[in-house]
């Protein structure tokens, strides 16, 4: 028979031995299932570029060298302040929240409400341009263009240019 020493041995190996092809069993599996994942998730973030690219009228590819491009001038912004992206990020969402805290005592409003606000605006936006059939950004465009060709039919019949036109409205603006 064999002694308590040995016995004890054996049956250390035996579950070290148990864990290691368990362990390597997990390891295979997780291996084998890692590749539909990504597959899933890749086709899912798929999905979600052609959304989103679609919503601004634009192409995946476009869509993703405009993301690029934005990024690449955050960072040289970061890199000009003598920042890292996270700090430079952190010091622009203080200053975002800083201006909305200041327009929100402005209108008498709490940052809560001034946000709804904005989110109602948004989204009457986005309903009259999907009611148009446009993205919502080339709603916005059309309404801009409107909205000059309206300031020019205004300055020429008054007899000056549109600058002197926007400079009188904003001068009225102050005065209220």
């Amino acid at each position: 028979m064999l002694n308590a020493k040995w016995k004890k041995m054996l049956v250390g190996s035996t579950v070290g031995a148990m864990l290691v092809v368990g362990a390597a069993g997990a390891a295979f599996a997780a291996d084998a299932a890692s590749p539909a994942k990504s597959e899933k998730h890749a086709a899912k973030h798929q999905a979600k570029l052609e959304q989103k690219a679609a919503a601004q009228g634009l192409t995946v590819q476009q869509l993703l060298d405009r993301q690029a491009a934005r990024k690449a001038a955050l960072e040289e912004k970061a890199k000009a302040a003598g920042l890292t992206m996270e700090q430079y990020k952190a010091q622009r969402q203080a200053e975002h929240q800083a201006k909305l805290e200041q327009a929100a005592a402005a209108k008498g409003l709490t940052v809560e409400q001034l946000k709804a606000q904005h989110k109602e605006r948004h989204d009457k936006v986005v309903e009259q341009a999907k009611a148009a059939g446009l993205t919502v950004q080339q709603w916005k465009d059309r309404k801009k263009a409107e909205h000059e060709a309206k300031l020019e039919a205004k300055a020429q019949k008054k007899g000056i240019t549109v600058e002197q036109l926007k400079a009188q409205l904003a001068a009225k603006k102050a005065a209220k």
